[in-house]
């Protein structure tokens, strides 16, 4: 009886709807990330009616006070209102609304909108859905195929959590350099090249940008758009640093917590009571150590040559152009020594876009979500474990200075051999 009914038209077709049903996936891409963007929201919504207590728990100074909510950017909107009456003396700890720390374009740029009319929480609710919506825009395809805990667990990390909480500029320039990257892919060149020259004004990190659409964009024009744009951010980038307490290469005593930068793990042995280095021993050990990590790094990726990473330089390919734009920021980032500040987002968010770029094996792909979240969680405070997030940034800042080497070199060559070609 059993076998009669197993072949059997009904059993067929109740047992290929049931299997299709339980098969297809519940929700479909979009609704995914809908939701997403749902539960992120409400959990900033909820962290602030609570009063964020996880920054609470990771012993965050001033959360007692509710004008630390949003700080970064009530600091901002009251540079935006003295800067129309004092001008750079904004940038003067001895002023009553001084130390800003960032481009006078910003400024100007409130200034002229009007924000500063608005309150604080307002903006800072919007500062956060922006960074939300692009962090989804670039992680959309880890949400996708690996679901909601990965995801929130690197959205929602430390740092992240902190940069949403303080409303810090960051992520706009996160935004930014992710909605250039979109508007250079779909050739709206002068739009994107004019959105990444003013977030080289606010932010002097993103300028190396400049110089790599001058490689991707193939129109001349653009290529002189380009060149002109990046000298004359370098001239006005010079003239803010001037004016700024907080220079390159200098330790700066306000700093959150960790460190950024090239020298980050020596220094966290130099903050101990045990060692004490100076700067020219920082220097020293931090160059062995990086030529240890850069060696263990390359062996590695020599060995994998089986990573179909896909990166060119075609234009219908979004994932490798993310890739390119956030990693050479994380790279800028990193080697100039800059101070910790939330920059480890253009780190991280390179990391998915190349997941979403390559076609990776499952263990290696694995591999690298485990060192995203090691690096989102451990190089904050991290109860002594901080040095070990710096490693895992190390090995993933030369993972990417590997693949652009590899990326930027073939193609040179490749040009190279198409010109001897035709001169033969």
């Amino acid at each position: 009886m059993a076998v009669i009914l197993q072949n059997s038209k009904f059993y067929k077709l109740g047992y290929s709807t049931l299997h299709k049903f339980i098969s297809r996936p519940f929700f479909s891409k979009w609704q995914r990330e809908a939701i997403f963007i749902l539960i992120a929201f409400l959990i900033v919504v909820l962290n602030q009616l609570i009063n964020w207590p996880l920054l609470q728990f990771w012993n965050i100074a001033g959360l007692e006070s509710h004008r630390n909510r949003f700080n970064d950017l009530s600091i901002v909107l009251n540079a935006a209102d003295c800067f129309v009456l004092y001008g750079n003396a904004v940038y003067l700890s001895e002023s009553s609304c001084g130390n800003y720390l960032y481009g006078s374009t910003l400024l100007r740029i409130i200034n002229f909108t009007n924000l500063n009319l608005f309150s604080v929480y307002i903006l800072g609710i919007a500062l956060a859905l922006l960074y939300i919506l692009t962090f989804t825009y670039v992680g959309r395809y880890q949400l996708v195929s690996r679901g909601f805990l990965p995801f929130l667990l690197i959205a929602f990390a430390p740092p992240f959590h902190l940069m949403v909480q303080r409303g810090h500029v960051d992520i706009l320039m996160f935004f930014l350099v992710v909605l250039s990257t979109v508007l250079i892919r779909r050739q709206r060149y002068f739009v994107g090249l004019i959105i990444i020259f003013m977030s080289v004004l606010i932010k002097f990190y993103t300028a190396p940008l400049l110089i790599l659409f001058l490689i991707m964009i193939r129109s001349l024009r653009y290529k002189i758009l380009s060149v002109i744009l990046f000298t004359i951010s370098i001239l006005l980038i010079r003239s803010d640093l001037e004016l700024t307490p907080v220079k390159p290469l200098q330790d700066y005593r306000g700093r959150i917590w960790g460190l950024f930068g090239w020298e980050s793990i020596i220094r966290r042995i130099s903050e101990t009571d045990t060692f004490e280095f100076s700067f020219t021993q920082v220097m020293i050990l931090s160059f062995i150590v990086h030529a240890i990590i850069y060696s263990v790094v390359f062996f590695w990726f020599r060995k994998h040559t089986d990573i179909k990473l896909g990166i060119s330089f075609r234009l219908n390919e979004e994932y490798s152009y993310l890739f390119l734009t956030l990693s050479v920021v994380a790279i800028t980032c990193y080697f100039a020594g800059l101070n910790f500040d939330f920059r480890l987002i253009f780190s991280v968010g390179a990391g998915m876009a190349l997941l979403a770029t390559s076609e990776w094996r499952v263990d290696l792909s694995s591999k690298l979500v485990v060192i995203l979240i090691g690096v989102s969680w451990l190089s904050f405070e991290s109860g002594g474990l901080e040095i070990l997030g710096d490693l895992f940034l190390a090995c993933l800042v030369f993972l990417y200075v590997e693949i652009l080497r590899t990326t930027f070199w073939s193609t040179f060559t490749n040009n190279l051999s198409r010109i001897y070609l035709k001169r033969v």
